[in-house]
């Protein structure tokens, strides 16, 4: 068995074993994330989706938490645009602020009415760090209102 490997297992079999995926192609993020949950349940997953309905297939494979691609970097052109238009660095991020405050806000209560995170895990790693005992010392505990992304 090749290095990488051997030194991947050990990483997986950890307590706070954790995986960012961020593949070009949706079937790629999916086989990664439904290959992680499969052969080593205790990774989590943080990935990258195309959209909501892809997200939510992820979440489907296993995946902790998930993403659209065009969220934050919409976020950042919007503030481009701002700052072109030459309003103050301090109006632009609150404005960027307030907008994902507000999305965030609006996808939590989505995410209690149907059930679903929408493709981002929110509600889930919501969920799990809600039923988890508080622990200061445990540094894979997510802060109640925190997107892990």
């Amino acid at each position: 068995m090749p290095v990488v490997e051997r030194c991947f297992i050990k990483l997986a079999l950890t307590e706070h074993a954790q995986q960012q995926i961020t593949l070009d192609t949706p079937g790629a993020n999916y086989r990664a994330v439904w290959a992680l949950s499969k052969y080593f349940p205790n990774v989590k997953t943080f990935v990258r989706a195309h959209d909501v309905d892809h997200g939510l297939n992820l979440e489907k494979a296993g995946a902790t938490a998930v993403v659209p691609e065009t969220l934050e970097p919409s976020l950042q052109l919007a503030a481009a645009v701002l700052a072109q238009a030459k309003l103050p660095m301090s109006e632009i991020a609150a404005t960027i602020n307030e907008f994902r405050s507000r999305h965030l806000c609006e996808l939590t209560e989505l995410s209690e009415a149907n059930g679903s995170s929408l493709g981002y895990g929110y509600s889930r790693i919501m969920s799990k760090s809600k039923s988890q005992p508080s622990d200061s010392s445990d540094a894979s505990q997510i802060p109640e209102g925190t997107l892990a992304i």
